[in-house]
């Protein structure tokens, strides 16, 4: 699940905005091994960035699952915290 840009650059292919209209992984049209799959791919591209080092793999594995969580999740609605009645303001 890559995409490439012009310049040769690879990155993870855009989710259809259709199918993440749920939350999640299966509501985004991609089951868990698919997630998993995004992940390890992210997870490669950020280990090859840094030229393979040893010593950061769980820092690339982390950032991937973010990354990827991001394109496949929706963003959380904003929520309003309750607000204190106006007499106990003063």
């Amino acid at each position: 699940m890559t995409a490439t840009t012009q310049s040769g650059r690879r990155t993870l292919a855009a989710v259809d905005p259709a199918k993440a209209a749920g939350s999640g992984a299966a509501a985004s049209g991609c089951n868990a091994e698919q997630r998993q799959t995004m992940i390890a791919e992210a997870a490669y591209f950020h280990a090859e960035k840094r030229g393979f080092a040893p010593g950061d793999e769980l820092l690339d594995w982390l950032a991937a699952e973010a990354e990827v969580s991001a394109q496949l999740d929706p963003a959380p609605s904003p929520q309003r915290l309750p607000q204190p009645p106006a007499e106990a303001v003063a």
